[in-house]
């Protein structure tokens, strides 16, 4: 059973890491829809508690932009995705590889 968790979050960092890599590679491409993708990879890896997180980064990512502050700088952007991605990066972790591993021992 630890080979195949080991195994698990081996892929499962592999994943996160590609999201953030593929989003920085085309960042720069006008048009080019890869914060969706990478929105979207990042959900699928961190569900559910990383609709929470995203909700969270969204709203302070909104809330940004109506207190003055020029979100559609570059720097300003890449740095909310990298925000993202460390703060769904935890949370996914500690969701699948600590709370449902104990779940899963509560129960069996």
């Amino acid at each position: 059973m630890k080979i195949l968790r080991i195994i698990l979050l081996a892929a499962w960092v592999a994943f996160c890491i590609q999201a953030i890599t593929a989003y920085f590679l085309h960042a720069s491409e006008t048009g080019s829809e890869i914060e969706i993708l990478f929105s979207l990879k990042m959900l699928v890896l961190t569900a559910p508690l990383g609709f929470v997180i995203s909700l969270a980064i969204s709203f302070l990512y909104t809330l940004s932009g109506e207190l003055g502050i020029d979100i559609h700088s570059f720097y300003f952007h890449s740095g909310y995705i990298l925000i993202s991605w460390v703060s769904m990066l935890v949370v996914g972790y500690i969701q699948w590889f600590v709370l449902v591993p104990k779940l899963m021992a509560l129960q069996g």
